[in-house]
């Protein structure tokens, strides 16, 4: 689904020059998946807005009470009726509900409802009043249309939608008004042009903030598409294009991780070197095809073996493997030196040439260390490797062990 998407933003973005949607000038809307992605964002963006517009246009019907006694006087009381008890109560009840959450699935309805109060409520107050503040009304009329197809947000179709029914009952109000008093048409066309230049303007607000939408959609991929480029590079980088465990290189850097935290925590950090005994014998005799594949399956062996947080498996070269073990001392990292032995020779890799087993074995030095004054990572390094030559000396497929002697008793 989000590939296919991907593609319909692509595509869109690429029409007609780079026109996406907009090849069609009068066209707003996307395809259905990315329409309802579009309307909920924007939805959640403008609903604090909305009801905050919608408490200043509550407050400001209500006060506009005291402009209707100053116009009306005496005769006021039909206009508050309508003002009080019909305006104020919808207006109020839209307040209300725009503090839920599901109001963002209707909030386009919202918005005309409210619209349509202002100016429905307006027009019957047209109707009541005569004289002068017939002009004020309709004043105030054309500038509550104009106001709320432009600082609502309101969307495009919703928009026309509301122009068209406000056009028609400003119609059927104003024009028997008309043939008394010629300035009503002179409004009601007045509303008319002011209904099409808002309309325009909603338009062009619509189109605009959807071309945003899809240049943020199409930024958010082009930024996911690198993270995993990067993310690509990077296993690239630090894993064994064979074996896919971690490769030298990334050994090194996390060796250096765990070396500098095992030294401000003064703990031991144990090493491991593996050793397939007799490989070059098994190449020899089977290809280096099945070399590679001895190779892979002691590879797997190992990191099936070795799942501690923290524990690193990396081909070290050739047939041979190295373990970084944090917070392990030199007892414990035998114990698992002679496991990763017992676990290779478990695989019952069938191994012709070998002198120790029938089958494939490794040979397994265990070194450990706690980082102090005088001693680096390379110590450590050089202490497996002597091990595991220690354990080839004395055999092959056994383990054997290199401490710092003055250790000893931290390490055990």
């Amino acid at each position: 689904m989000i590939e296919e998407q991907e593609r319909d933003i692509t595509d869109l973005l690429h029409l007609d020059g780079g026109n996406g949607f907009f090849a069609n000038s009068f066209h707003l809307r996307f395809n259905d998946a990315l329409e309802v992605r579009y309307r909920r964002i924007y939805a959640r963006r403008d609903r604090r807005y909305v009801r905050a517009l919608l408490f200043v246009l509550l407050v400001s019907y209500v006060l506009y009470g005291a402009c209707d006694w100053y116009l009306l006087g005496d005769s006021v009381s039909p206009v508050w009726a309508i003002r009080y008890f019909v305006g104020t109560p919808i207006l109020a009840l839209l307040l209300f509900f725009s503090r839920a959450s599901w109001v963002e699935r209707f909030l386009q309805i919202f918005i005309v409802a409210g619209i349509f109060t202002l100016v429905i409520t307006t027009l019957l107050m047209v109707n009541l009043v005569d004289g002068e503040a017939v002009h004020l009304y309709l004043s105030s009329l054309l500038a509550m249309i104009m106001g709320g197809l432009t600082a609502t947000r309101i969307q495009f179709n919703y928009a026309a939608f509301t122009s068209s029914l406000y056009m028609l009952f400003a119609s059927i109000v104003l024009l028997p008004m008309a043939q008394l008093n010629p300035l009503v048409m002179y409004y009601l066309l007045l509303n008319v042009v002011a209904v099409l230049l808002c309309l325009l303007s909603v338009f062009t607000y619509e189109k605009m903030i959807r071309r945003e939408f899809l240049q943020k959609i199409l930024i958010q991929r082009k930024n996911h598409e690198l993270r995993k480029a990067n993310e690509k590079l990077k296993t690239l980088a630090d894993n064994d294009a064979l074996t896919n465990i971690a490769n030298r290189r990334y050994f090194d850097q996390v060796l250096d991780e765990e070396w500098r935290r095992a030294r401000r925590r003064s703990y031991s950090i144990a090493m491991l070197m593996v050793d397939i005994d007799y490989f070059k014998a098994f190449n020899d005799s089977l290809g280096h095809l099945e070399g590679d594949h001895c190779i892979q399956q002691v590879a797997t062996g190992l990191e099936e073996l070795v799942r501690r947080p923290g524990d690193l498996v990396a081909r070290y070269g050739g047939e041979e493997f190295a373990i970084i073990l944090p917070a392990l001392n030199i007892g414990e990292a035998e114990q698992l030196a002679q496991a990763v032995c017992d676990a290779i020779q478990g695989l019952k890799i069938a191994h012709p040439n070998s002198s120790v087993a029938d089958e494939v074995t490794v040979s397994v030095g265990a070194a450990a260390i706690v980082p102090t004054v005088g001693f680096s990572k390379r110590d450590l390094i050089a202490m497996a490797d002597e091990a595991l030559y220690l354990a080839k000396t004395q055999g092959r497929n056994r383990t054997a062990r290199v401490i710092v002697p003055h250790q000893e008793s931290l390490l055990d």
